[in-house]
Formats: structure tokens, sequence, C-alpha cells
């Protein structure tokens, strides 16, 4: 095998080819002492003109009469609505009305006894509301002071001195006190009027709640009591 040249592309041929195996050179054009020029290199044909892209196919305009599909969608499920108002409670019977019962009458209270229905109208009657006792002072003249008067004044002329003791011999004593009872009442009209008892009570007494009749005198919107009735316990309340 010989190695022979090639005259067009000056590459090693290793092979007895008349062409080269680079190239496709002639071979044998190097004894003329000519290079032959390559073969033309095959291109595929082409056209000198150049062709114009076609024209866009137009899209028709949709009708009232064609429309476009739709695709198949699942429906969604429908989301629940919160209710503004409560839940409906179920019904129950009413429960049974209360008994009634009436009112129990009030007590009628006793009348007056004979001797003080004979006297004038009472001037304070109805419910005591209140009670109370109280101690004061008794400024009244007693029966040793008065004898001491008319004896000491006698005395006088005859001894000074002993007449002069004799009338304030009672100077040092001590004061006596006495109790007050009073109490309060409501009238029928809603008023109230206090009430005082300067003296003892004998007889029935005066509580919280009874029905009193009073017949006294009113000093400075006070009744002092002279004569009484407790209606609630039909009993007259005496004085000393």
């Amino acid at each position: 095998m010989n190695i022979r040249v090639c005259p067009h592309c000056e590459k090693k041929n290793f092979t007895d080819n008349p062409l080269c195996s680079h190239c496709s050179g002639d071979m044998n054009a190097a004894t003329t002492g000519t290079r032959a020029a390559p073969p033309p290199i095959k291109t595929p044909a082409t056209t000198s003109t150049k062709t114009a892209p076609p024209p866009p196919v137009p899209i028709p305009a949709p009708t009232s009469s064609s429309t476009m599909p739709v695709p198949y969608t699942s429906p969604m499920p429908p989301v629940p609505v919160p209710s503004p108002l409560p839940p409906p409670v179920p019904y129950s019977s009413p429960p049974p009305p209360a008994p009634y019962y009436p009112p129990p009458s009030p007590t009628p209270f006793s009348p007056l006894p004979p001797h003080l229905a004979k006297l004038s109208p009472p001037l304070l009657e109805g419910d005591v509301v209140d009670t109370s006792e109280l101690q004061v002072e008794d400024k009244k003249v007693k029966t040793g002071d008065v004898l001491k008067i008319i004896f000491g004044i006698p005395l006088l002329f005859i001894n000074f001195v002993a007449g002069i003791m004799t009338l304030f011999s009672g100077g040092s004593r001590p004061k006596d006190y006495k109790h007050v009872f009073t109490f309060r009442v409501q009238r029928a009209n809603g008023t109230i009027v206090l009430a005082r008892i300067e003296r003892d009570m004998i007889g029935a007494t005066i509580n919280i709640g009874d029905h009193v009749s009073v017949w006294g005198k009113e000093s400075s919107g006070v009744v002092i009591v002279i004569k009484a009735f407790n209606h609630t316990i039909n009993g007259e309340v005496r004085l000393l």
C-alpha cells in the first residue's frame, strides 16, 4: 500500500483510490503539475424566488344563532347559609295557673263601750305604728313643798333663821322623774300624729299594730292623752 498526498488538501491517503478520502479531489492531478480544482460542494437546490406566507384564515364572528361550546364542569355543592333566627323551640303546654286565694277580710274592731260612746268624737283614731318610753323630770309642786311654805312663812316672824331653813330645806333634795309613754298613730288618710301619755296607765296597754281611739288636748302638734280605748283588745286605757 502506497501513501499518497493529495495535491489539493495536502493530506495523506493510505488507499489507492483515485479520489482523495478527505476532499474528494483527483489524486492523479499531481502528475500533470497542475492542481485540480476541488469538486463543487453539492447543496440542496433552492428557488431564487421567495413565496409570501399564506394570509391568516379569518375567524368568523359569532352570531346569535351560533355559540361557543362551553366545557362541561360539575356543579358546585350549595354553601350552607346560617340562619339569623334561633332554632324553633318545641311547643310545651303552659303550666296551670296558680290557685287564687282571696285576701283575708280585715278583722272588725270592737265598738266603743257605752260610757265612751256618749263622749264627743275622739280627737285621734287610727293604727299605732310606733311606741317609745321616756323619763323626764317631774316639776309639779308636791304636798310637802306646800306644807313647808305654810309653816315656814309664819316661822320667819318668830325665828327668822328657823323660818329660812324650813322654806329652803328641800333645796338639796334629789329631783323626781316620771315615765312618759309616747306612740304614733296613723289615721285613715295616711297622716301620722304623735300622742303622749304623761300619767301611769292601768287596764289595757297600747302596742304596735293596735287600733285605738284617743281623747285629749292638742299642744304644739302633740296630743296629750286623757282617755283612750284599744279596739284591738277591746279594753279601756285608764290613767292615774
